[in-house]
């Protein structure tokens, strides 16, 4: 295996909105970094969120069409933007959101995509935990059969599980706990999985080596990230600074190790919904920070991880 050689095991892909911050509401900004993604063949995926406007809409369309990479749609974006929840424990408020999000998936078929990211809403405290499970076990299963009504091979759900008490305080949560659901939804519903994000991990307290192996069966898609647990610090919480910044917890070091858990527990040789899983960077940038120059620290890092993969380099 080279040290390039991912391109034949996963795509890689870039999270839009989290690398080019400003591009939410300015159509120049959103278009020019859009492109510079789909033309930058280090990239096999892109993953991008609603767009409002109609003709911006339909050139980014045409453009991802054109680049051929992968799509992820980040519903999940929408949901905290706009507080939609899907494990709410009121009638109105679970049924609104699922309707809110169906009309999302069909932006997402309109963009090619062929993941649809969503999350798991607020965590309702102790008491209210596993009755809230069962509304979002609910809405999930409603959503996969809306996909698979629209095509012939439908897009797949796929929940992203965040911390409970750090910075969201999601319902989901715990990984275990995310497991359980989802296994629930697939004896049901084919088209559905787990997004699981590196720093979420972190501030869950959990051992990528314990909890990955664990997760395997149900895992659609992965975010590389980095975060911050030290309170003192600015980019504390989910932040998904850039790799290496000061006070934080992942490197190249640990982005290699990530891999290789992944690697060993047989993630690569396992039957994707897509020809090749994707696995994404999701770096923001800092205050003045420039986006360029954040997403190539992303990818230096990335190359030097995937060289320690490969026995190319070694860290010890």
């Amino acid at each position: 295996m080279n040290v390039t050689g991912w391109a034949s095991i996963f795509n890689l892909g870039l999270v839009h909105p989290a690398a080019y911050p400003k591009a939410v509401g300015d159509r120049d900004t959103l278009l020019e970094s859009i492109r510079r993604i789909v033309t930058d063949p280090f990239f096999g995926a892109i993953e991008i969120t609603h767009i409002s406007e109609d003709a911006v809409r339909n050139e980014v369309a045409s453009l991802l069409d054109t680049g051929g990479q992968e799509v992820v749609y980040l519903a999940a974006s929408v949901m905290m933007r706009q507080q939609l929840n899907l494990s709410s424990l009121s009638a109105t408020e679970r049924s609104s959101a699922v309707s809110q999000l169906k009309s999302l998936i069909d932006e997402a078929y309109a963009f090619g995509a062929q993941l649809f990211l969503v999350g798991s809403g607020p965590d309702p405290g102790p008491s209210s935990r596993e009755a809230a499970k069962e509304q979002l076990v609910e809405s999930l299963g409603e959503l996969c059969a809306y996909a698979r009504k629209l095509a012939k091979e439908p897009i797949i759900i796929t929940l992203e599980n965040y911390d409970r008490d750090i910075d969201k305080r999601f319902l989901l949560g715990p990984t275990s706990e995310a497991v359980e659901v989802a296994r629930r939804v697939l004896k049901e519903h084919p088209n559905f999985g787990l997004t699981i994000d590196q720093s979420h991990l972190y501030q869950l307290g959990e051992d990528p080596a314990c909890v990955l192996p664990e997760a395997m069966d149900v895992i659609v898609h992965i975010h590389l990230a980095n975060c911050s647990l030290d309170r003192e610090l600015p980019w504390f919480g989910d932040q998904h600074p850039r790799f290496g910044i000061a006070g934080s917890k992942v490197g190249a070091k640990e982005m290699a190790s990530f891999l290789s858990i992944l690697m060993q527990a047989g993630y690569f040789e396992r039957q994707h919904v897509m020809a090749l899983p994707v696995i994404s960077l999701e770096v923001k940038p800092w205050e003045n920070e420039e986006p360029e120059a954040v997403v190539a620290n992303a990818k230096r890092t990335l190359l030097r991880a995937w060289a320690e993969v490969c026995g190319c380099q070694s860290f010890s």
